[in-house]
């Protein structure tokens, strides 16, 4: 039981340590790196909560509408066709989920139910918002989707990551 309480309270103060996103106007997109946008840093807007399910893995839970759409405005060097990458928990194989920045939509079918990371390219304006939403509604419970994060990498680093 003092193990189960140490990773609880150590959790909570990660999560307590971590910047608050709220003042964050926009994330600006570099061409240097893997960028990380955290589902936990918006989740707030949408009336959800992030949980810490370990010391590595922050996930926001029970996401199961349509219309909790996560926002990530962002700020780009260039823009082109960007790899994401989202780190999700799909109930089942098959769930659509919608990526769209304001000049592109992809529709993304998860192949299997789960934890899983899913890939795909999406144009990205030099000033735009990356956005994530399930397609049609979800029950909950162990039914409900999870997310991380989306991992974005930009047109020029995406040159050099895949040489």
């Amino acid at each position: 039981m003092e193990q189960v309480l140490s990773k609880i309270v150590s959790s909570v103060m990660l999560l307590a340590s971590l910047p608050s996103a709220s003042a964050v106007e926009s994330w600006k997109l570099s061409d240097e790196k893997i960028n990380t946008l955290r589902a936990g840093d918006v989740c707030e807007k949408i009336g959800l909560k992030e949980w810490a399910i370990d010391r590595k893995r922050l996930s926001v839970q029970n996401w199961t509408k349509p219309e909790q759409v996560f926002s990530w405005p962002v700020k780009a060097m260039d823009s082109g066709s960007c790899e994401v990458t989202l780190l999700v928990k799909t109930p089942q194989a098959g769930t659509v989920l919608i990526l769209s920045s304001n000049g592109d939509r992809v529709e993304i079918k998860s192949p299997e139910g789960g934890w899983q990371r899913i890939t795909a390219n999406l144009n990205v304006a030099t000033d735009d918002t990356i956005k994530l939403q399930l397609q049609n509604e979800l029950p909950g419970g162990e039914r409900a989707a999870e997310i991380i994060s989306l991992e974005v990498i930009t047109p020029k680093h995406f040159f050099t990551y895949h040489l």
